[in-house]
């Protein structure tokens, strides 16, 4: 089902995409709070799964826009593509909800994973949602961050690093998007689901060490924070000048980071009946030196 992109929303007069390796000033952000969520995959065929959306939806209105700042890293959606006058009516209300952030002043950041790299120009241009791609830099809070989603970091990742760069060749996003959208998206969903039981459920990267290796080089550059995504698996790590957060998915888990202060924190999102609300599971402070592993769910 397709709905028509100016009828989601209304456009904004701010059309800005930050791109390729955005780095962002901090003098327009006066965020006291960053959240980072990642791996929700949206649109999953999975109706089980689906109804999942609605904690998102909730977690989403729980946002304080005068005061908070969110980091969207990657797979938001379990498939992204945009046609020139048609978006995915299964995204409609996160869509809604995530202009409505923007709308009452908060800002949100938005890095594309492999499942929706495909992100163009209805985010930032309908939305005001900020793109940054590959990575975002920034300076919030006093600190130095780093955020990517992470697919193609492992080592010996070959085939994958090759089949991207045939997606995102212009030639064929082009063709692509000669199928309709019915079509085009049922094909991805049908193709995600399975890849998801090839690799089994819940889907967690068996060895994470290469992308742990990418984030103490980056922290070694002189950022104060990495997080990346990807793997599914939730990390929060003291590391040689700095700390390393995976937020985990929420695909399954729940699970998201929080920057407030100085203090970097995982957390997991609930929903008991009428009561919403998060758990801590995991703290450090920056700036604490050593090494070791805090969190790992």
């Amino acid at each position: 089902m397709g709905l028509c992109g100016d009828s989601l929303v209304k456009e904004r007069a701010t059309g800005v995409r930050p791109d390729e390796g955005s780095k962002t000033p901090m003098a327009s952000d006066s965020a006291e709070r960053v959240l980072f969520i990642s791996d929700a995959h949206l649109g999953a065929a999975d109706p089980e799964r689906e109804a999942r959306k609605e904690d998102l939806i909730r977690f989403l209105d729980s946002l304080q826009p005068a005061r908070d700042r969110l980091v969207v890293v990657g797979d938001l959606f379990d498939f992204w593509f945009e046609y020139r006058y048609v978006v995915p009516g299964r995204y409609f209300r996160i869509l809604a909800r995530l202009a409505r952030l923007v709308e009452k002043g908060m800002r949100v950041d938005y890095v594309p994973g492999n499942h929706d790299f495909w992100v163009r120009d209805f985010l930032p241009e309908k939305l005001g949602v900020q793109v940054h791609r590959p990575s975002l830099e920034t300076r919030v809070l006093g600190q130095r961050l780093f955020v990517i989603h992470g697919d193609g970091l492992r080592r010996d990742d070959y085939g994958y690093r090759f089949l991207k760069k045939v997606l995102q060749n212009p030639i064929n996003i082009a063709l692509f998007r000669w199928l309709h959208p019915d079509l085009a998206f049922g094909l991805a969903h049908t193709f995600a689901e399975l890849s998801r039981k090839q690799k089994g459920e819940p889907y967690q990267e068996v060895d994470d060490s290469d992308y742990i290796d990418f984030g103490q080089q980056k922290l070694r550059e002189g950022f104060d924070l990495v997080v990346l995504a990807h793997t599914h698996k939730a990390r929060l790590l003291k590391l040689e000048g700095g700390v390393f957060l995976n937020p985990g998915e929420w695909l399954e888990g729940y699970t998201f980071g929080e920057l407030r202060g100085g203090l970097v924190s995982l957390k997991r999102w609930f929903v008991t009946g009428e009561k919403a609300g998060s758990e801590t599971l995991a703290t450090v402070e920056l700036g604490e030196a050593g090494s070791g592993e805090l969190a790992r769910l």
